[in-house]
């Protein structure tokens, strides 16, 4: 949360901030379950990020059917010479976890930069306007 208070408070000369969230699709079969699941999420980051989710910006949260690794993917928006403004990755940053339990010398979890090739093969497999088999969004917005 930390990170995204800190985009919200750039200078709104840098323009509005889009926010893509990526999480795992519910484990439910049940269309109706699954949906009333991802609505709680969806109103659950509402509510994390709510103080700060004011127009223009805009948050999304997508849900994949299946998600392992903690990426971030960062960048910016580009106007193509036929007018069309596309997602462009800037930097990015691989953050796994692994359970380790309670154990005093266990090795930390290394976060690290993600060299070029792996971020846009991140950007392209998830971000991308046409990412095969990207989700619909859900759009979160402030709750009332």
């Amino acid at each position: 949360m930390q990170l995204l208070e800190t985009a919200f408070r750039r200078p709104a000369s840098f323009g509005p901030i889009h926010i893509e969230l990526h999480a795992e699709a519910p484990g439910v079969t049940d269309l109706v379950g699954r949906n009333t699941r991802q609505e709680r999420v969806a109103d659950s980051m509402a509510r994390k990020i709510e103080r700060n989710l004011k127009s223009p910006h805009k948050a999304e949260l997508y849900f994949w059917p299946k998600l392992l690794d903690r990426v971030l993917v960062a960048g910016t928006f580009v106007k193509e010479s036929d007018g069309t403004i596309r997602k462009s990755p800037r930097w990015g940053g691989s953050m796994n976890h692994v359970a380790r339990g309670s154990e005093p010398n266990a090795p930390p979890t290394e976060w690290k930069l993600l060299r070029r090739e792996s971020l846009n093969e991140w950007f392209s497999k998830f971000v991308a306007e046409d990412a095969a088999g990207k989700p619909a969004a859900v759009c979160i917005t402030p709750r009332k």
